[in-house]
């Protein structure tokens, strides 16, 4: 058993000063990729490469899904304290699974491997890694929370008229279908059966939208029973057959029969995009065409 500078009793190295300095000099280079990611993935993928650079080793960051990261928040949040255990140090370890943990919330592990084994002063700096590392995790976890929740509709879950109209303007000059649908009998429900059943209608509208979308396509909800689609490039026929088949899906809804009896089916407007044109007017096209396919609905009911 050896005594370090600083008094500290060791059982495999001298506590090392310079090693200490060196550590600390290159870690803001190390965690400067970290700093700069933008997402969970890019932010574990940063952390190993930092980690891999400080010790010589491979070096993995190991988190959960992103349901698993939120449960695991939100139940220490609301339960209290209460940290998990640590790590034990093994001079004989030439792997280190370092726990990340930030706000005595679990979040996932970094994991070290190389050939020779870590020491204690080593493991002493992948443990301050690690509880830096966690606090970035935690970090861009609630702040891709934050984001998503600025532009997702907070009852159906698609797309908010926030998220929509930047899509809209992002495709502008571009070729595109926007898709307008719109439910038949929704102030019958919510007069006859109550609010509740209502917002039932407009969930079930928005997953059948959002069921039937292709890559790069998006489902939004405009505002009350108004839901939007918008569709990639498509020629008359085929936006005439998606149209077609969502209308059958919509007069299928999955719901109660109460409301099923009241509810009227839905009114569907598909238009394409114009050279020139902007995205409200675009918007006010669709509303048009799906206007018209309503009046039709109700001629066809008399």
């Amino acid at each position: 058993m050896s005594v370090s500078r600083l008094g500290h009793r060791t059982d495999d190295i001298v506590w090392d000063e310079g090693h200490e300095n060196d550590f600390f000099r290159r870690m803001p280079s190390a965690l400067s990729l970290a700093l700069e990611a933008t997402d969970l993935e890019q932010l574990a993928h940063a952390t190993a490469k930092g980690a891999e650079a400080l010790w010589g080793c491979a070096a993995e960051v190991v988190l959960p899904s992103e349901g698993e990261l939120r449960r695991k928040i939100q139940a220490t949040a609301l339960n209290g304290s209460r940290r998990p255990p640590g790590f034990r140090h093994d001079r004989r370890a030439a792997a280190l699974r370092m726990p990340l943990i930030a706000h005595d919330a679990r979040l996932g592990e970094l994991v070290l491997r190389r050939e020779r084994p870590f020491g204690r002063q080593e493991h002493g700096h992948v443990q301050y890694y690690a509880e830096l590392c966690a606090l970035a995790v935690h970090s861009c976890f609630m702040r891709e929370q934050f984001h998503r929740a600025a532009v997702t509709d907070p009852l159906t879950g698609i797309a908010n008229r926030r998220r929509l109209m930047d899509e809209l303007e992002h495709r502008a000059g571009a070729s595109y279908r926007l898709l307008m649908l719109d439910a038949d009998g929704l102030k019958q429900v919510n007069d006859s059966l109550g609010y509740e059943d209502g917002d039932l209608l407009i969930v079930a509208l928005a997953d059948t939208l959002a069921s039937v979308l292709e890559a790069g396509e998006l489902a939004a909800r405009l505002g009350g029973d108004e839901l939007v689609a918008v569709l990639n490039p498509l020629s008359p026929a085929d936006a005439s057959a998606r149209v077609r088949g969502l209308r059958v899906l919509v007069d299928d809804l999955p719901l109660p029969r109460r409301i099923r009896d009241v509810c009227q089916g839905a009114s569907v407007g598909c238009v394409a995009s114009r050279p020139g044109e902007t995205p409200r007017e675009t918007l006010r096209r669709a509303g048009a065409e799906m206007q018209r396919h309503k009046r039709r609905r109700k001629s066809d009911r008399r």
